[in-house]
C-alpha cells in the first residue's frame, strides 16, 4: 500500500534588529538587520573618542529583553526572539585632564590642545626672545615627568604642567692660540694658509684625507661659521708630542698611516691608526713626530691635507684658533647729564672695557 503526500512549506518569518541611534559615545552594529526567531545575532561596540566601553552585559541594551552574552573585542550575542528589537550600550566619557603652562622669562610658551583625555597628543610651542634659546622643556604629571618627543608628549590620567627656560645665545669667538697654551678642555680649530686658509675636518675616517674647509680670518680671528666637524681637543705637551682628537671623543684620532716603505704624500687620516703624535717647529709648520720619516701636514690643493717629506713641496703655515666666550663690555658712561643745553658742552664717552669699541650718533637715532 502506497500514498503520496503532498507538503506545503510556509513563508519564515523574520524580525527587524533595529539600532538606537544616535548613541552618545559611540556606535552599535548588528551581523544582521533581519533574521528569523532562534537566529544568533552578533553585536558589536565602537566607542568614539574620548569614550570607552566595559563590556558586560549591563552596558547593552537589546528591547524587548532578552538574555545577552558579551563576548571578545566588544562584542556580545543573542537569540532572535519571535518580535523585532532595539539593540544599543552604554559607553563611559573618559576623563578629561587640563594641559597649562608657566609663564617663562624670555620667551613664550603655549600647548595645543590645553585640555584631553588620556593618550591624547599635545604639541609644544617654546619661542625664544631675540638673543635667547631653549634651554629646558619638560612635561609634568602626578606621576612625575612625561617623555617628550619632537616637543610632543601624550596626555597620561593626570592634570599636565609644561614648562620651559630660555639662556641667551652664546656667541662665541675663535682667537688664536700656540699649541702649548691648548689644554685638554679646549676646543679650537687647526687652521692651515697655503694659496688661502683652510681648515682641516676631523670626520673623513680612514677612508679619505681630512678635507680642507675655506675659512676668513679678519683681525686676527675666524669670523666665517665654524662647524662641528672643524673643531678638535688636544693631548700631550710640548716634549712627547700632541694628539689631536675629533671634539668629544678619544677613540678616534688624527694619525698618518705612512709605513717604511711607503713614499705616498696622501696618508693623513683620522682614526685608529698607531701615527699620531705630531709637533710644532718654530716656523709654524706642523710635522709628524712618530712616523719613519717627518711629515709635514700640508693643504693639497686647497681640496684636502696631506703629509709631505719636505716643508717647500705644499708650504703650509699652522695655527689654532681657540673657542673662547667674548667678556662682557661694560656700559659706556656719558660726562654729561642727560638734559637739553643751549651752548656748546663738552662730552667725554667711556667704557672701563679694555679694548671697547665706543659707537655714537649725533641726530637721535
Amino acid at each position: 500500500y502506497s500514498s503520496t503526500i503532498t507538503v506545503t512549506p510556509t513563508d519564515a518569518t523574520f524580525y527587524n534588529v533595529n539600532i538606537t541611534s544616535p548613541l552618545t559615545g559611540g556606535s552599535v552594529t548588528a551581523s544582521a538587520a533581519t533574521a528569523t526567531a532562534g537566529t544568533t545575532i552578533t553585536l558589536t561596540a565602537t566607542p568614539s573618542a574620548g569614550y570607552t566601553f566595559n563590556n558586560i552585559a549591563s552596558n547593552w541594551t537589546v528591547t524587548p529583553l532578552v538574555t545577552i552574552t558579551s563576548g571578545a573585542n566588544n562584542t556580545a550575542t543573542f537569540e532572535m526572539p519571535a518580535n523585532d528589537v532595539t539593540v544599543g550600550a552604554t559607553f563611559t566619557a573618559m576623563p578629561v585632564y587640563s594641559v597649562s603652562c608657566t609663564t617663562p622669562a624670555n620667551g613664550t610658551l603655549s600647548v595645543s590642545p590645553t585640555s584631553g583625555y588620556n593618550g591624547v597628543e599635545v604639541t609644544i610651542t617654546a619661542t625664544p626672545n631675540s638673543g635667547y634659546e631653549l634651554a629646558t622643556l619638560t612635561a609634568t604629571d602626578d606621576e612625575g615627568e612625561i617623555t617628550i618627543t619632537d616637543n610632543k608628549f601624550n596626555i597620561r590620567n593626570s592634570n599636565v604642567t609644561v614648562a620651559a627656560t630660555f639662556t641667551p645665545v652664546i656667541v662665541y669667538e675663535w682667537v688664536p692660540v700656540a699649541i702649548g697654551d691648548l689644554t685638554g678642555s679646549d676646543i679650537f680649530v687647526i687652521v692651515g694658509s697655503h694659496s688661502g686658509t683652510y681648515a682641516m675636518t676631523n670626520n673623513n675616517g680612514t677612508g679619505s684625507a681630512p678635507t680642507a674647509t675655506s675659512v676668513t680670518i679678519s683681525g686676527g680671528k675666524i669670523t666665517s661659521t665654524v662647524t662641528d666637524n672643524m673643531i678638535w681637543n688636544i693631548s700631550g705637551n710640548s716634549t712627547d708630542g700632541y694628539t689631536f682628537y675629533p671634539n668629544g671623543t678619544t677613540s678616534t684620532w688624527l694619525y698618518c698611516n705612512t709605513t717604511a716603505s711607503s713614499s705616498s704624500n696622501n696618508n693623513m687620516r683620522v682614526g685608529t691608526g698607531n701615527r699620531k703624535v705630531f709637533k710644532q717647529d718654530a716656523s709654524n709648520h706642523l710635522l709628524t713626530k712618530d712616523t719613519y720619516t717627518d711629515r709635514y701636514v700640508s693643504v693639497y690643493s686647497g681640496s684636502d691635507w696631506r703629509g709631505y717629506v719636505s716643508s717647500s713641496t705644499e708650504p703650509t703655515t699652522v695655527a689654532f684658533y681657540k673657542r673662547v666666550i667674548p667678556a662682557a663690555v661694560e656700559t659706556p658712561v656719558i660726562s654729561l647729564a642727560t638734559g637739553t643745553y643751549n651752548t656748546n658742552q663738552s662730552v667725554t664717552i667711556t667704557c672701563a672695557t679694555d679694548g671697547a669699541t665706543i659707537y655714537y650718533t649725533t641726530d637721535g637715532t
